[in-house]
């Protein structure tokens, strides 16, 4: 997890906590075969899973005053309670959640050999679980996302300039 510098108290409770956290591995649509370790031979590809939304995690308490979470990190014991029947409680931490909005995160899978793979990922959560999305932020994208936030703020300073000058 990324927590941009200068980030102010009550913006550093929207994200959930820096430490690294072990990933998920598994392709069952059943969440039956899980593991926190995988063994991938070469050429094959397996499946990793970083982050998942539920529709009643705007409903699920967290921590007094702490904003409401829609989205949290898929380890092996936030997924298991997906498992559970549908009567027990969502067990939903803050150390493990996200608020709405976007955040940057950084994803390494390491092996037992030393070599690693790393990326970073812009995670985007909103307020319905459904519109949960994650991108690989690669410098082209990062390029881009400057220059649309330049553009669009030279439209609005235009604008604000038509508004003053009528």
């Amino acid at each position: 997890m990324i927590i941009p510098n200068g980030a102010l108290p009550d913006e550093i409770m929207r994200y959930p906590s820096d430490d690294s956290k072990l990933l998920v591995w598994g392709r069952l649509n059943n969440l039956t075969d899980l593991v926190e370790n995988q063994n991938i031979q070469g050429h094959s590809s397996q499946l990793v899973h970083v982050v998942f939304s539920d529709s009643e995690f705007a409903n699920t308490p967290v921590a007094n005053g702490t904003p409401t979470r829609y989205a949290c990190v898929s380890t092996i014991e936030r997924l298991s309670p997906r498992l559970r029947p549908a009567h027990l409680a969502i067990n939903l931490r803050v150390e493990d959640s996200f608020t709405n909005g976007e955040f940057l995160v950084d994803l390494i899978i390491t092996s037992d050999e030393g070599p690693y793979k790393r990326c970073r990922l812009l995670i985007q959560v909103d307020q319905n679980w459904e519109n949960l999305t994650m991108l690989i932020y690669s410098r082209r994208f990062r390029l881009r996302r400057i220059i649309s936030r330049f553009y669009n703020r030279i439209k609005r300073l235009r604008l604000l300039n038509k508004i003053l000058n009528h």
